[in-house]
């Protein structure tokens, strides 16, 4: 399987410079590999500029522009001073999220996406046991900071990580807020159910979930951005990838198999925050 393609309309050879490519906006799809360039003189906008790629994961294929083997998309720049971007994949041959992969992955679960491969979704929050409930507990790599009497206590999650963060902590505010207002509805009805699992869709209840936090959250562990998403297929509209990811995030499994042992031994089923110190992402 052949690596992600990416060309700069109207750039030379400087576009793979580390000063151009933090420019761009590209960094996130390189990190710390100099990606090698190849000028040409008709990219997928239709006129000059350069194809860049990681030599390591182009695994034979040639470096260029070849249409009638490649798909391209093109990147949507935040600024209308960058020149035009796309990023590509040979159509028979596209990327597996090993060659995609961040040089340290955090820890998660396998979730199968779109492209019928299994990702590695971060959990940005655990669970665990205490008094009864289920209560959580960051699970993301956090700063040692000391509290009022001096003693090292973690801190605020790592900056690399805010985004990540802030995306499953989102996700949970508001499923969390959709749960308690259907049980609210069922309890005023009379028709509680009893045992339903938490984030199952039901009539009168929407999950929203933003495809952006879905990027967010892949990005953590893979050099991936929204075009990287759409051109891979990882998501697909009105399907369950982007419920899944975020799900993930939070640790949903590991929280349902607590319930299921509360609710075999008789205990209660609240939920609730194992940290003592509260947390927030970084600006």
């Amino acid at each position: 399987m052949a690596g992600l393609l990416y060309f700069v309309a109207g750039d030379g050879r400087e576009a793979a410079k580390t000063q151009r490519i933090e420019e761009l906006g590209l960094k996130y799809a390189f990190g710390d590999r100099p990606p090698t360039p190849c000028p040409v003189s008709k990219g997928p906008c239709g006129g000059p500029g350069v194809v860049m790629a990681i030599d390591a994961d182009l695994d034979g294929h040639a470096l260029g522009y070849y249409p009638d083997k490649q798909t391209w998309l093109q990147i949507f720049t935040p600024s209308a001073a960058l020149p035009a971007q796309w990023v590509g994949c040979y159509t028979d041959s596209p990327p597996t999220p090993e060659q995609l992969q961040r040089k340290q992955l955090l820890p998660g679960h396998l979730v199968t996406l779109g492209d019928g491969h299994r990702w590695e979704i971060p959990i940005a929050r655990t669970w665990l046991e205490e008094d009864g409930q289920a209560a959580w507990l960051v699970f993301l790599p956090r700063r040692m900071t000391l509290d009022e009497e001096g003693q090292f206590t973690p801190g605020n999650v790592l900056p690399q990580y805010g985004k990540l963060w802030d995306a499953s902590a989102g996700y949970f505010d508001r499923l969390t807020a959709a749960i308690r207002a259907q049980q609210k509805r069922e309890e005023g009805k009379g028709k509680r159910e009893e045992g339903k699992k938490a984030g199952e869709e039901e009539e009168g209840v929407s999950f929203l979930v933003d495809e952006d936090t879905c990027v967010d959250v892949l990005a953590a562990n893979y050099r991936v951005g929204r075009a990287e998403v759409v051109l891979l297929g990882l998501l697909t509209w009105n399907g369950p990838h982007a419920r899944n990811i975020l799900e993930a995030a939070i640790d949903l499994p590991g929280w349902r198999q607590i319930q299921k042992k509360l609710e075999s031994a008789g205990s209660g089923t609240g939920s609730g925050s194992a940290d003592a110190t509260r947390v927030t992402a970084p600006a």
